[in-house]
């Protein structure tokens, strides 16, 4: 007759080495210098998708606010004709002429102005976030927003 040694209950051993697996990564990631961000908001993963999408109400309080540049997308006539206050026109059917990246140029008055180079090295460091209106320049219009042009 054979005898079988006595069979020990394995799951609690997979449990405890799953625990202890979880948080060495946990640690390690703690402590690395560029570690994964572990709570963020994920839904705005593109910049470009339906994601991206900005509410009027939002908008509207980011221009009162001041703190946002409006980009509009229109061809220079339709832009002429009537736009947001203190938005910029860039046709979309220019923006992808040339085959590197976009560069935002800053400027002002003269060689010894010193704001343009402050402001790229801001821009820089909080990073440019890109979003859009859904209904365009008639939803901003329909929600109140202001208009300058012809």
């Amino acid at each position: 007759m054979i005898f079988l040694p006595k069979r020990r209950p394995i799951l609690p051993e997979v449990f405890a080495l799953l625990l202890l697996a979880v948080a060495l990564a946990l640690t390690v990631n703690l402590i690395r210098p560029h570690g994964l961000p572990l709570f963020q908001n994920w839904t705005q993963t593109s910049s470009t998708g339906e994601d991206a999408a900005l509410d009027m109400e939002t908008a509207l309080a980011l221009h009162a606010d001041g703190d946002v540049l409006f980009l509009d997308a229109r061809s220079f006539s339709e832009y002429s004709s009537a736009h947001i206050p203190g938005a910029a026109n860039l046709p979309v059917e220019t923006a992808g002429d040339g085959d590197g990246p976009l560069v935002v140029v800053t400027y002002c008055g003269n060689e010894i102005c010193a704001k343009a180079k402050e402001l790229a090295e801001i821009l820089e460091t909080r990073g440019l976030r890109f979003v859009f209106l859904p209904d365009g320049i008639s939803g901003w219009l329909s929600s109140g927003g202001p208009l300058e042009g012809k």
